[in-house]
């Protein structure tokens, strides 16, 4: 078995890669039900992921995002996938308390070492539960270390715990402990104090510890503003340690990211409002004892990693080719390297935008890895640069109905007018069966041409509230009728190739899949192949 590193300190888990044969049936007698995007209620979604081989992966799934986006009473599960995202099924409750775990900031992490062996913990780390199983969730446990959780990470088969040995974390000078947990036991086998000079109560934006092997590990303390971290190794399970140069000086370290146990990738951000700040980042091969510099701290120029304006969580490609970011600036999205962190590519689709956003991204087999955003959207590539939207959850039914189909509901455009350059016009949904059925949301549409509905320009972005304003309509049996607005945009300038005219057509309406419509023009239009864009408002 390869061995891998791991963390649950910020957003996303740090992933090296673990080859193991692909589970058919997931720790249960029985098959766990195919997850629907109603099984939990009608927000219910994905929140993170991760895989413990190129196609069985684990996640958290909830209601979270119901009636506001502060919503504390909904309860997590685990469910699971063996198509890489594709499918979903449900398995069962996570016992993390839903009033520490629920809302669009606090989305708990799901780190499995096997098939059946899993650590889910909540995202920021302070003072939150660890719990694992050994049996894919049919029973958890809660990780027995002294004091109260700060920091969390797992190398191999062994789970590693810095802890606070305070009754709150956020205490000022609480002395720290690093404990070491081995194929998902609850109970620790070692455990040594942190130097006392660190105080682990200390006021901090995310205390950090990463694993580099299975004895080796790299904490981060001390991230006030505007004062130097402190970065501490030990390569003996926490027996000794020694402090580590920190190039960072006053930007403050925001993230270790390791290769190996010397090679390892150190990010500098400082935030000055909104995510955006400067930063850096650097590099070294010889466990921290000396650095070089990839991106000037001071540097303002566009791009990943904390340089100048965003402040991004990083992880490796399995294959360590690939450094992948999750960006938290208002701009949200996702962007990526191939030259060790020197140039970086924004990924451009405006549906993997949530400016500021929760986002968790696993990687899987070499280069792969799937991007969950905080409104529940599913992106995945398998080769690191080209990015695709998964299907989304398959509809179930909405108070005993199903969903409307196109074949049940004749859709129609109405009350076009001019606006802005572009125009708004009405959808208008008829149900023409004997039963009634539902639709949800707002839907994505996107303009096509031609016979095989070629798509023009992008499609129109999410425009919920983080799931919490989604709206389920029932069309009544023989004439029940709802309606969507929309309106399109022309673009904002002419495309830097020109203007490539294409004639189009009409526009798909997707709700999700099983729901998907297709709506003619009452005449061909002619656009601009790229540059135009599409919104759409909750169906009423």
């Amino acid at each position: 078995m390869g061995k891998r590193a791991r963390t649950f300190v910020s957003v996303v888990v740090i992933a090296g890669f673990a080859n193991l044969a692909v589970a058919t049936t997931v720790g249960a007698a029985q098959p766990w039900p195919m997850l629907t995007n109603l099984s939990l209620g009608t927000g219910t979604q994905i929140d993170s992921v991760d895989f413990v081989s190129p196609s069985l992966g684990y996640g958290i799934a909830s209601n979270s995002y119901v009636g506001s986006s502060t919503h504390v009473t909904e309860p997590f599960y685990l469910v699971s996938t063996t198509d890489q995202g594709t499918r979903w099924r449900l398995g069962p409750r996570v016992p993390l308390p839903p009033t520490k775990g629920a809302g669009p900031y606090r989305v708990p992490l799901v780190d499995f070492v096997a098939p059946s062996i899993g650590y889910v913990g909540e995202q920021q780390g302070v003072g939150g539960d660890i719990q694992v199983t050994r049996d894919a969730g049919a029973q958890w446990a809660k990780l027995r270390a002294p004091g109260v959780e700060v920091a969390f990470a797992v190398s191999g088969a062994t789970a590693a715990v810095v802890t606070s040995l305070c009754h709150r974390a956020q205490e000022r000078s609480c002395p720290a402990r690093l404990s070491l947990f081995h194929e998902g036991s609850p109970t620790p086998y070692e455990s040594h104090p942190l130097p006392r000079s660190v105080w682990a109560g200390q006021s901090q934006l995310y205390p950090a510890l990463t694993a580099m092997s299975p004895t080796t590990y790299a904490f981060v303390v001390g991230q006030t503003y505007g004062g130097p971290s402190t970065i501490l190794e030990t390569a003996n399970a926490g027996a000794t340690w020694r402090r580590i140069p920190d190039p960072c000086g006053a930007i403050q370290v925001n993230q270790i990211l390791a290769a190996s146990p010397s090679r390892w990738l150190l990010a500098c951000w400082r935030d000055e409002g909104m995510s955006q700040g400067p930063g850096g980042l650097w590099r070294t091969s010889n466990s921290g004892a000396t650095w070089s510099s990839i991106r000037d701290t001071l540097s303002r120029l566009p791009g990943l990693t904390n340089v100048g304006v965003d402040a991004s969580v990083l992880s490796y490609s399995n294959d360590y080719r690939i450094i992948y970011g999750t960006v938290y600036n208002p701009a949200g999205g996702l962007e990526y390297s191939v030259d060790g962190g020197r140039k970086w590519t924004f990924e451009p689709d405006p549906n993997m935008n949530d400016g500021g956003a929760a986002e968790s991204l696993a990687t899987l087999g070499s280069a792969g890895a799937v991007l969950v955003e905080l409104h529940g959207d599913l992106f995945r590539t398998r080769n690191g640069t080209s990015w695709t939207a998964l299907s989304g959850l398959p509809a179930g039914r909405f108070r005993g109905d199903p969903v409307c189909r196109a074949g049940t509901v004749r859709v129609s455009e109405s009350g076009r007018v001019r606006d802005v350059g572009g125009w708004k016009e009405t959808l208008e949904f008829t149900n023409n069966t004997n039963h009634a059925c539902y639709l949800y949301g707002a839907p994505e549409l996107q303009i096509v041409a031609g016979r095989a509905r070629r798509k023009v320009g992008w499609p129109s972005p999410y425009t919920g509230n983080y799931g919490t304003a989604t709206r389920y309509v029932t069309l009544s049996a023989l004439g029940g009728r709802a309606t969507v607005k929309l309106q399109v945009f022309p673009p904002g300038k002419t495309p830097p190739s020109g203007c490539d005219e294409t004639a189009v057509t009409g526009a798909t309406v997707t709700f999700g899949p099983g729901s998907v419509f297709y709506v003619p023009l009452p005449k061909v239009t002619t656009l601009c192949r790229q540059g135009w864009s599409v919104q759409s408002f909750q169906v009423k």
